[in-house]
């Protein structure tokens, strides 16, 4: 099965296994609350989007997906808008604008961003 192919050397760097519950939240934005896992070269964030809050339209370099895990949120990408629900997806390439409004009940969310999301990282090491 060449999912699990042994292609290259193994490694003995260690593994980390992480709960994201214990996780101290950064809060970057009003009614956001961030809490990031990192590599070299990729991010995810679970982000929690308090109800009726706003994620303000920007663009930044990274590349991201956004992926619903609860509640709602009324995204714009790129001009689009659409009510987006548990299991929906967004994808974002690097400088196209985004940004939207959580539901009533606000919104969990997992962001995927290669590289990681500079700004992220930034507040992660202040």
């Amino acid at each position: 099965m060449s999912y699990f192919d042994q292609a290259g050397e193994p490694s003995d760097a260690p593994g980390r296994f992480v709960n994201v519950d214990q996780l101290d939240a950064l809060i970057l934005v009003p009614g956001h609350e961030f809490r990031p896992i990192t590599t070299d070269s990729v991010m995810t964030n679970f982000l929690t989007i308090a109800p009726n809050a706003t994620s303000p339209m920007h663009h930044h370099a990274e590349q991201q997906i956004a992926i619903i895990l609860a509640g709602e949120l009324t995204f714009t990408v790129g001009g689009e808008k659409r009510v987006m629900h548990a299991g929906d997806c967004a994808v974002i390439p690097p400088h196209v604008p985004h940004g939207g409004v959580a539901g009533p009940d606000g919104c969990r969310a997992l962001d995927v961003f290669t590289p990681p999301r500079a700004g992220i990282v930034a507040a992660m090491n202040s």
